[in-house]
């Protein structure tokens, strides 16, 4: 599936945090999750992989495979690029920021469970400053 914004859908979606590999720009990037504080709450850090996987599905569902991306798939015969909105583009950013943040704070507890401990002892719910 080509959207007319990417190569494929799963490019775009994995592009939606930039494609910068610079440290100044990963850094950027960084900064500005964690200003946005909202992002850092609620977040499961149990290790649940089975739940992190079935969390995942469930998103998929809900925020990848919208409705738009269906039924342009469901009608016949070869289909061409989809248009995807700017509402569809603008929430699929808001979900790879919870899902980056997520991730990091999920890999941070597994790694304090593997006994890293770091140099910084602040609770991991908060991001770092």
């Amino acid at each position: 599936m080509r959207p007319r914004q990417g190569r494929k859908l799963h490019s775009t979606w994995d592009g939606l945090l930039g494609r910068q590999d610079r440290m100044q720009d990963v850094a950027r990037e960084v900064a500005e999750l964690q200003a946005d504080r909202e992002l850092w709450k609620g977040v499961d850090t149990r290790p649940d992989f089975a739940g992190w996987v079935q969390e995942s599905h469930e998103l998929a569902r809900s925020e990848v495979y919208k409705p738009e991306i269906l039924d342009a798939v469901e009608q016949p015969g070869e289909f061409g690029p989809i248009n995807l909105s700017e509402s569809y583009l603008q929430n699929a950013g808001e979900v790879a920021r919870q899902r980056i943040v997520a991730a990091g704070l999920r890999l941070g507890a597994l790694l304090r469970v593997a006994g890293y401990n770091g140099s910084n002892d602040k609770d991991s719910s908060e991001p770092r400053d």
